[in-house]
């Protein structure tokens, strides 16, 4: 049963529940109301679609109160089109460059190639990833551009699993035989940088993040931490 908060004069709906794993999960729907009464017929709608709360994968409720261009509440199947185009909107509020989201526009059509039409974001898995290495070689893409489609279509995936539109995460290999990326800083300048007194250690440091991980100079601070890894997206 969905419980009713209130928090800053606002209320919302919450819904607990336990997984297969016995984590305890948890989600919160706004109410967008600061009205009691109003708050506490929509949690009662929130309650009679509380199934769709927790098993949303495949399907999602959008109450009435989430879209002022819908007079009832209704149950959707979220494809892996739609959570693209959430995820590319997710990049657009974080204010990242118009031509990074085009990369990982491009980068994601080539796993929508490789789909059926509105396939269930949920249902993605191993196999798809065989078919999009098969699809790209038959498309004659080089292991460069493979690797970089490979990186947004990573990203995207863990964007997924991290929203739980996935259970699992996927597994995707890397990509053999790229290019080597060409090292801005040589070998021999990198130890005179470390060896000078008058460069801060926070960007000694810096040099040594960047000519140990191969990072470009914007990546991470385009990326996430997430536990001790560093996500580029």
């Amino acid at each position: 049963m969905a419980t009713l908060k209130k928090h800053h004069n606002n209320y919302y709906a919450r819904v607990r529940w336990y997984d297969a794993d016995k984590v305890r999960r948890e989600k919160i729907i706004p109410l967008k109301t600061n009205l009691k009464s109003w708050a506490l017929v929509r949690v009662k709608k929130v309650t009679k679609y509380e199934h769709i709360v927790k098993d949303g994968e495949d399907y999602s409720a959008i109450f009435v109160w989430e879209d002022d261009d819908n007079t009832e509440t209704q149950i959707v199947r979220r494809t892996v089109q739609d959570a693209i185009d959430k995820y590319l909107t997710f990049k657009e509020f974080r204010n990242q460059r118009k031509s990074t989201i085009d990369r990982s526009r491009v980068g994601l059509k080539s796993l929508t190639d490789t789909l059926t039409k509105n396939r269930a974001v949920s249902t993605l898995n191993d196999d798809d990833i065989e078919k999009w290495f098969r699809k790209s070689k038959e498309k004659g893409h080089k292991p460069n551009t493979m690797a970089c489609n490979r990186a947004k279509i990573v990203s995207f995936l863990n964007h997924c699993y991290r929203k739980e539109w996935i259970k699992k995460e996927i597994y995707f290999p890397s990509i053999d035989n790229t290019q080597k990326e060409i090292k801005c800083v040589s070998e021999d300048l990198f130890r005179d940088i470390q060896g000078l007194d008058s460069v801060d250690s926070h960007f000694k440091r810096a040099f040594f993040l960047y000519i140990s991980t191969g990072l470009r100079r914007a990546e991470p601070f385009n990326g996430e931490i997430i536990g001790n890894q560093l996500r580029v997206n």
